[in-house]
């Protein structure tokens, strides 16, 4: 890239090499994203300084420097919001919703959720518009507003099966089994866990899979069929996910566990 002096490619290098960089050496890589982000500016390639900022927000939030990931990410929308870059305004600040909600901040997540909701709107960046509605709609079960969530939920489902993000659906269709169980209407809950279950299922989704049966257990388990509850157990201990997550089989096996302590085998849940 120096050897056709184009700033652009220049900058881009130097962003993504620090993302790698990172890694081994955080201080070098964030000065090397630093530098292609000022060099962005320099240029007036202001869509690609947002993005080169949202980047080092992620690698800072990742090493768990959140003071500097939340800096790096409120840059980064302000230069996109001046820009009216509304993509990268709505990646960081989507970001930035979704750190305060792990951090139990609803109220600022939801604030954040929400202006990254209006930017993929002005964008018109359909995909993320569901993702952000499924975001809201997890802060507000977080917050007890059951009615709030799933209406957020709805809207987020429909945009999921209207754009082909089977990704999406699948998650949210899982979050709404998860609120229908919190309010005691077992019937829904089974509804979509089971929609979930049968689309992760079509298109070789295995951790989805793995994740809805353990899910659709607890739901037999509840419900007092206990043979259920164990088949939906084995059939996630039987999908190997080790290689990606190597403590997974710990939340089937604390299932089965259950199971057995409520049959009263304890050597067997043992």
């Amino acid at each position: 890239s120096k050897s056709i002096s184009y700033p652009k490619y220049i900058a881009r290098s130097e962003a993504v090499y620090g993302l790698f960089l990172a890694e081994h050496d955080l201080d070098s890589g964030i000065t090397l994203i630093n530098r292609g982000a000022n060099r962005y500016l320099e240029n007036d390639f202001t869509e690609r300084a947002a993005n080169a900022l949202y980047i080092k927000g992620i690698v800072n939030e990742v090493y768990g420097t959140t003071d500097s990931a939340t800096s790096a990410y409120e840059q980064s929308i302000a230069l996109a919001e001046e820009y009216e870059h509304f993509l990268e305004l709505g990646n960081s600040a989507y970001s930035l919703a979704n750190m305060y909600n792990i951090r139990g901040q609803n109220v600022k997540a939801l604030e954040w959720a929400h202006k990254a909701k209006n930017a993929y709107e002005s964008g018109s960046h359909q995909k993320k518009i569901g993702q952000s509605l499924n975001l809201i709609g997890i802060i507000y079960d977080q917050s007890g507003l059951y009615s709030e969530a799933l209406d957020s939920y709805l809207k987020a489902r429909e945009i999921a099966i209207q754009t082909d993000d089977i990704d999406n659906e699948i998650l949210i269709s899982n979050n709404m089994g998860v609120i229908y169980d919190e309010m005691n209407n077992t019937q829904k809950s089974m509804e979509y866990y089971g929609d979930a279950l049968e689309k992760a299922r079509i298109n070789n989704m295995d951790e989805n899979e793995a994740t809805l049966l353990n899910n659709l257990s607890y739901i037999h388990l509840k419900n007092g069929d206990t043979a259920r509850a164990i088949d939906f157990l084995k059939r996630s201990l039987q999908i190997d996910l080790t290689d990606t997550y190597p403590c997974f089989e710990s939340y089937p096996l604390e299932g089965l566990g259950a199971v057995y302590i409520a049959l009263d085998k304890l050597d067997t849940a043992e």
